[in-house]
């Protein structure tokens, strides 16, 4: 596997570099899941930036769905210059993605799987409860609905 240098896509995006993100993250889905069913991908997608709808039953990285289930993908280019194996996950950006998850339920009701794509895995810092801030993101907002 070969490492991707994110600042290079600071630098050389057209546009802003989560606008490039976003992009990058849906040509890689579709590459791997279009034969599954129809992508939904629309600019300013309400919740998450695009929606894939199942016509089939299947199983998605070992989740088992049925046809109509929805997957839906949040692609934030949060980059941590300090480290930039970890993307930083702090209350601002846990509120922003627990807005974007109710979103995403109010306009899919079918949604059973929401990936949360970053530059790099979320840092391991401890919030003010103690817990690491995915937790505590699964926690607060009952994210009941697999994350990949």
């Amino acid at each position: 596997m070969f490492k991707i240098d994110w600042h290079q896509l600071e630098k050389n995006a057209e546009g802003s570099p989560q606008d490039f993100f976003e992009r990058f993250v849906y040509q890689i889905t579709v590459k791997r899941y279009q034969s599954l069913g129809l992508i939904k991908y629309f600019y300013n997608t309400p919740g998450s930036e695009f929606y894939l709808i199942l016509n089939k039953d299947c199983e998605f990285e070992g989740i088992p769905l049925k046809s109509g289930d929805v997957i839906g993908w949040q692609a934030k280019f949060w980059l941590n210059r300090s480290d930039p194996d970890n993307s930083p996950l702090d209350s601002d950006k846990r509120a922003e993605l627990a807005d974007g998850f109710k979103k995403s339920l109010e306009y899919e009701p079918n949604l059973k799987v929401w990936i949360i794509c970053t530059p790099g895995l979320f840092s391991n810092t401890k919030t003010s409860s103690g817990m690491k801030p995915y937790e505590e993101l699964e926690r607060n907002n009952t994210l009941e609905q697999a994350i990949v």
